[in-house]
């Protein structure tokens, strides 16, 4: 968070432009300087670099400050960067989890379509066998109604002939004269 960091806009004390004033206070300070006495100047001076001095550690202490800053930012992008490239490394395993049930889908849908196909294949087969066998049976039925059939005709012949040979019998006796 770049708003979070107390750098962010850089250091406070490092700021290379000129305070915003008024700019009478320019023409007031010249007018100051040109009344006071060389010893009054001196003590201004003086007071001045000492307030400089004071000035210099407070812009060093800022520096430390910022310095320290700096690694604590660096060390959070560190962590962050760890957690970046945990991430992609979640997201890499996540992936390649994803096309293996991908995979492991589609051949289970394409074993699917196999088995179903060999089902299919097999009711088909049952049919046509169960159709095969009806008329296998009524074609069993029919050969044993005509044999029935036969057999009747075959027994009818045969008591005809018994009764045609009697006749006949009782007929050649009758011409022959016995």
């Amino acid at each position: 968070n770049v708003n979070g960091s107390a750098f962010a806009n850089g250091a406070a004390t490092a700021a290379n432009q000129p305070p915003d004033v008024d700019p009478s206070l320019h023409v007031r300070a010249a007018s100051a300087e040109d009344e006071l006495k060389p010893r009054e100047k001196a003590a201004i001076k003086k007071e001045d670099h000492g307030m400089g001095r004071r000035l210099s550690k407070i812009i060093k202490s800022e520096a430390k400050a910022e310095k320290a800053a700096l690694h604590v930012a660096l060390k959070e992008l560190a962590e962050i960067q760890k957690l970046q490239k945990e991430s992609i490394k979640e997201e890499a395993m996540s992936h390649t989890k994803h096309s293996r049930a991908l995979s492991d889908a589609r051949k289970a849908e394409m074993e699917l379509l196999v088995a179903r196909t060999a089902s299919e294949r097999e009711q088909a087969s049952l049919r046509a066998a169960g159709e095969v066998l009806e008329v296998s049976r009524k074609h069993a039925r029919e050969t044993t109604e005509m044999l029935r059939e036969k057999m009747e005709e075959v027994e009818r012949l045969r008591v005809y002939k018994q009764v045609d040979d009697r006749e006949r019998a009782v007929k050649v006796k009758s011409l022959v004269g016995e």
